[in-house]
């Protein structure tokens, strides 16, 4: 035996290579830069990682890094590779221009599609992809799952409403509106006022996702300091301006006793909710209820998408589990607890501070649900048993008026495989709302809450 130490396996830091794809004014040429090999499109390296969706930091980085100086925001992408054994992604990311430009950027060549057809590239793989992005520019066609702000001209139009709505406020902006975040689920503005960031959220359409403007409406009087209110909602783009919530949860690395203290708020709210639940469905909330998850099972376990993004063993063992996990609904039912509202993404950056108590946001989950398939965070992502035993605790404190303590604690433990399985037909239903070439965004939530939904079953 050698009397060497072994060495610590350490993981590779994460790499996000962006090709740029930026088209002109009128979107019939696309930018390319010179190079020895041939021509190229712009490109950034980042070390260290940079999610797609985190748009802020992309434009800075674009701007600092590649010197992008002109007045731009990210559109979408064309095509995202992620190898997470290597440790990369690679995004071929379009940009959208906002200003008229007396000459190319970057000391490149604004290339048209004739040119672009016989052009020497460094690169060949990019001819095809820009070719049919082109050919897609021209012919006008929008896919019908397209995000509205993934289309040009939206960012000139949410930008437009929510400088002329704060001014109406009387909360004018002291500066540009700027791309926060973009994802095919949700796009976030920000802006500065004197009073401080003004945040603009639009929500996608997505099968089971609500109104979250309107929902947000009628939550925020109805359980005060709790729930943020809408500064102003244009309630048919399901556009809304939000006030900074100041830095969340998991930013702050949040204590266990934080934890312990949300979730026995939380279970308060969600007590006090079960009176409301007609009104809930009536303003859009969509039935989730145990009747509603057991027949989705089914569904999450035959689909092609779920066959296409989940590991094939847990695949089959989902498949395996369609019976039981069925009859655990209906165990589950027989407890008496009420149906409430259900966050359906309650984990810690979600959730800010409120004097002596917490806001909770990003509401577009939202759904009528037996209350504790909402509880992620221990159930999920915590691994240490008596904190898991204290977060239970301090949640289920809330519920003794329904049944003993003991009878609770059975519910809970029914409920988390549910929970998961609550998950996993949301992340489902995401994919099934959006056009195929963004579903590397979700398609990992899919895969590990089926992963999840097979673990919790086994423990």
């Amino acid at each position: 035996m050698s009397d060497q130490p072994t060495a610590e396996v350490v993981k590779s830091q994460w790499i996000s290579n962006f090709h740029i794809v930026l088209p002109d004014g009128e979107r019939r040429r696309v930018l390319l830069l010179a190079g020895d090999g041939g021509w190229t499109l712009p490109f950034l390296r980042v070390e260290g990682g940079l999610w797609v969706g985190n748009s802020h930091p992309i434009i800075l980085a674009l701007r600092q890094q590649l010197g992008l100086a002109c007045d731009f925001t990210v559109l979408r992408y064309l095509r995202m590779e992620i190898n997470e054994e290597e440790r990369w992604d690679r995004v071929f990311l379009v940009l959208e221009l906002h200003e008229i430009l007396a000459a190319p950027p970057l000391g490149g060549r604004w290339m048209e599609r004739a040119a672009l057809a016989e052009a020497s590239l460094a690169d060949e793989e990019i001819r095809g992809l820009l070719l049919g992005f082109l050919d897609g520019e021209a012919e006008g066609h929008v896919p019908p799952l397209r995000a509205p702000w993934a289309q040009p001209g939206w960012f000139a139009a949410a930008g437009a409403w929510t400088v002329e709505t704060l001014g109406a406020l009387g909360r004018p902006p002291t500066g540009p509106v700027q791309q926060f975040r973009n994802l095919g689920i949700s796009c976030l503005l920000r802006v500065p006022t004197a009073a401080g960031l003004v945040y603009c959220k639009a929500t996608a359409r997505l099968p089971l996702f609500v109104n979250e403007a309107r929902l947000m409406s009628f939550l925020a009087p109805t359980f005060p300091g709790q729930i943020p209110t809408p500064l102003a909602i244009e309630q048919e783009k399901r556009w809304m301006l939000l006030a900074d919530f100041g830095r969340d949860l998991r930013e702050e690395k949040a204590s266990a006793a934080d934890v312990e203290n949300l979730l026995r708020q939380w279970g308060a709210t969600q007590a006090g909710s079960a009176r409301l639940v007609e009104e809930l469905l009536g303003i859009g909330c969509i039935d989730r209820r145990l009747p509603v998850l057991a027949a989705q099972i089914d569904t999450l376990a035959t689909h092609p998408l779920t066959a296409r993004h989940t590991q094939p063993q847990n695949l089959a063992q989902l498949q395996a589990l369609v019976p039981a996990l069925q009859a655990r609904c209906a165990q589950l039912a027989r407890y008496h607890l009420p149906d409430t509202l259900a966050h359906g993404d309650l984990h810690l950056g979600n959730v800010a501070r409120n004097g002596d108590g917490y806001q909770i946001f990003d509401w577009s989950d939202a759904c009528v649900a037996h209350p504790f398939v909402d509880l992620l965070a221990p159930y999920f992502f915590y691994n240490d048993p008596p904190m898991q035993e204290q977060m239970r605790g301090a949640y289920l404190s809330q519920w003794t008026a329904w049944e003993p303590l003991e009878r609770l604690r059975e519910a809970w433990r029914l409920a988390k495989p549910l929970a998961a399985l609550h998950q996993a037909v949301s992340y489902l239903h995401i994919l099934i709302g959006q056009e195929e070439l963004i579903h590397a965004e979700m398609a990992d939530g899919l895969r590990d809450f089926v992963g999840f939904v097979v673990k919790a079953m086994d423990t």
